[in-house]
Protein backbone atom coordinates (compact mmCIF):
# COMPACT_ATOMS: atom_id res chain seq x y z
CA UNK A 1 0.00 0.00 0.00
CA UNK A 2 1.78 3.07 -1.30
CA UNK A 3 1.16 6.64 -2.38
CA UNK A 4 -1.00 9.42 -1.00
CA UNK A 5 -4.52 10.19 -2.22
CA UNK A 6 -6.83 13.08 -1.41
CA UNK A 7 -10.37 12.01 -0.54
CA UNK A 8 -13.60 13.43 0.83
CA UNK A 9 -15.67 11.75 3.51
CA UNK A 10 -19.39 12.39 3.10
CA UNK A 11 -21.97 13.08 5.81
CA UNK A 12 -22.71 9.35 6.13
CA UNK A 13 -19.04 8.54 6.76
CA UNK A 14 -18.42 7.04 3.31
CA UNK A 15 -14.93 7.38 1.91
CA UNK A 16 -13.83 6.61 -1.66
CA UNK A 17 -10.53 4.73 -1.92
CA UNK A 18 -8.43 4.54 -5.08
CA UNK A 19 -8.64 1.35 -7.13
CA UNK A 20 -5.09 0.35 -6.15
CA UNK A 21 -5.76 0.73 -2.43
CA UNK A 22 -9.12 -1.11 -2.71
CA UNK A 23 -7.49 -4.04 -4.46
CA UNK A 24 -4.67 -4.25 -1.93
CA UNK A 25 -6.94 -3.89 1.11
CA UNK A 26 -9.21 -6.65 -0.17
CA UNK A 27 -12.97 -7.19 0.04
CA UNK A 28 -13.07 -7.00 3.85
CA UNK A 29 -10.56 -5.09 5.95
CA UNK A 30 -10.05 -3.60 9.39
CA UNK A 31 -9.92 0.06 10.41
CA UNK A 32 -8.43 0.91 13.76
CA UNK A 33 -6.70 3.60 15.70
CA UNK A 34 -3.03 3.81 14.79
CA UNK A 35 -0.25 4.26 17.35
CA UNK A 36 0.52 7.72 15.93
CA UNK A 37 -3.07 8.96 16.43
CA UNK A 38 -4.58 8.66 12.95
CA UNK A 39 -6.75 5.80 11.72
CA UNK A 40 -5.27 2.89 9.82
CA UNK A 41 -6.86 0.43 7.39
CA UNK A 42 -5.32 -3.05 7.31
CA UNK A 43 -5.92 -5.98 4.96
CA UNK A 44 -7.65 -8.69 7.01
CA UNK A 45 -4.66 -11.03 6.78
CA UNK A 46 -2.36 -8.36 8.28
CA UNK A 47 -4.95 -7.50 10.94
CA UNK A 48 -5.27 -11.15 11.95
CA UNK A 49 -1.47 -11.51 12.26
CA UNK A 50 -1.38 -8.41 14.49
CA UNK A 51 -4.21 -9.83 16.59
CA UNK A 52 -2.43 -13.17 17.01
CA UNK A 53 0.85 -11.45 17.88
CA UNK A 54 -0.76 -9.37 20.60
CA UNK A 55 -2.76 -12.30 21.91
CA UNK A 56 0.41 -14.35 22.32
CA UNK A 57 1.97 -11.86 24.75
CA UNK A 58 1.66 -12.46 28.45
CA UNK A 59 -1.48 -11.16 30.17
CA UNK A 60 0.63 -9.25 32.67
CA UNK A 61 2.68 -7.31 30.12
CA UNK A 62 1.52 -3.71 30.83
CA UNK A 63 2.77 -2.27 27.54
CA UNK A 64 0.87 -4.80 25.45
CA UNK A 65 -2.26 -4.43 27.58
CA UNK A 66 -2.36 -0.67 27.04
CA UNK A 67 -1.75 -1.06 23.30
CA UNK A 68 -4.46 -3.75 23.06
CA UNK A 69 -6.86 -1.47 24.88
CA UNK A 70 -6.34 1.35 22.40
CA UNK A 71 -6.22 -0.88 19.34
CA UNK A 72 -9.29 -2.99 20.05
CA UNK A 73 -11.53 -0.37 21.68
CA UNK A 74 -11.31 1.71 18.54
CA UNK A 75 -11.56 -0.83 15.72
CA UNK A 76 -13.95 -2.20 13.12
CA UNK A 77 -12.84 -5.45 11.50
CA UNK A 78 -15.57 -6.04 8.94
CA UNK A 79 -15.30 -2.94 6.78
CA UNK A 80 -16.33 -3.50 3.16
CA UNK A 81 -16.61 -1.44 -0.01
CA UNK A 82 -20.08 -0.65 -1.33
CA UNK A 83 -20.94 -0.91 -5.06
CA UNK A 84 -19.66 2.68 -5.53
CA UNK A 85 -16.25 1.67 -4.10
CA UNK A 86 -16.74 3.56 -0.83
CA UNK A 87 -16.12 2.27 2.67
CA UNK A 88 -18.11 3.55 5.62
CA UNK A 89 -16.00 4.70 8.56
CA UNK A 90 -18.01 4.65 11.78
CA UNK A 91 -18.69 7.92 13.57
CA UNK A 92 -16.81 6.63 16.62
CA UNK A 93 -13.69 6.06 14.52
CA UNK A 94 -14.10 9.32 12.58
CA UNK A 95 -14.27 11.19 15.89
CA UNK A 96 -11.24 9.52 17.47
CA UNK A 97 -9.28 9.92 14.21
CA UNK A 98 -10.32 13.59 13.98
CA UNK A 99 -11.62 13.11 10.43
CA UNK A 100 -13.81 15.88 9.12
CA UNK A 101 -14.41 16.36 5.38
CA UNK A 102 -11.04 16.20 3.64
CA UNK A 103 -8.99 13.04 4.22
CA UNK A 104 -5.51 12.01 3.18
CA UNK A 105 -5.08 8.30 2.42
CA UNK A 106 -1.40 7.65 3.04
CA UNK A 107 0.06 4.30 2.00
CA UNK A 108 2.47 2.91 4.60
CA UNK A 109 3.35 -0.53 3.25
CA UNK A 110 1.12 -2.88 5.21
CA UNK A 111 -1.55 -0.27 5.99
CA UNK A 112 -3.28 2.86 4.71
CA UNK A 113 -3.35 5.73 7.18
CA UNK A 114 -6.42 7.98 7.20
CA UNK A 115 -5.48 11.53 8.19
CA UNK A 116 -7.19 14.86 8.53
CA UNK A 117 -4.82 17.09 6.47
CA UNK A 118 -4.29 19.56 9.33
CA UNK A 119 -3.51 16.75 11.79
CA UNK A 120 -1.07 15.21 9.27
CA UNK A 121 0.72 18.56 8.88
CA UNK A 122 0.98 18.88 12.66
CA UNK A 123 2.28 15.30 12.93
CA UNK A 124 4.93 15.96 10.29
CA UNK A 125 5.98 19.19 12.00
CA UNK A 126 6.09 17.85 15.58
CA UNK A 127 6.81 14.13 15.15
CA UNK A 128 7.40 12.46 18.53
CA UNK A 129 5.77 15.32 20.46
CA UNK A 130 2.58 14.93 18.41
CA UNK A 131 2.54 11.17 18.98
CA UNK A 132 3.09 11.55 22.73
CA UNK A 133 0.28 14.10 23.07
CA UNK A 134 -2.13 11.95 21.00
CA UNK A 135 -1.19 8.83 22.97
CA UNK A 136 -2.04 10.56 26.26
CA UNK A 137 -5.30 11.86 24.83
CA UNK A 138 -6.22 8.41 23.49
CA UNK A 139 -5.30 6.63 26.71
CA UNK A 140 -7.64 8.93 28.63
CA UNK A 141 -10.40 8.15 26.11
CA UNK A 142 -9.76 4.40 26.34
CA UNK A 143 -9.94 4.52 30.13
CA UNK A 144 -13.31 6.31 29.92
CA UNK A 145 -14.61 3.55 27.64
CA UNK A 146 -13.38 0.83 29.99
CA UNK A 147 -14.84 2.55 33.04
CA UNK A 148 -18.31 2.41 31.42
CA UNK A 149 -18.20 -1.35 30.85
CA UNK A 150 -20.56 -3.36 33.03
CA UNK A 151 -18.79 -5.38 35.68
Amino acid sequence: LIGTDDAIIDDKGRLLFSKQKRERLGDTFAVTLCECGCLAAYPLETWNRMWMGLSSRGPLDPSSLRYEELLYNFADDEVKFDPQNRATISKRLRDVGKLKKAVLLVGRGRRVELWDPEERAEYLAKGDDYEAARREELQRAALQVVEKWPR
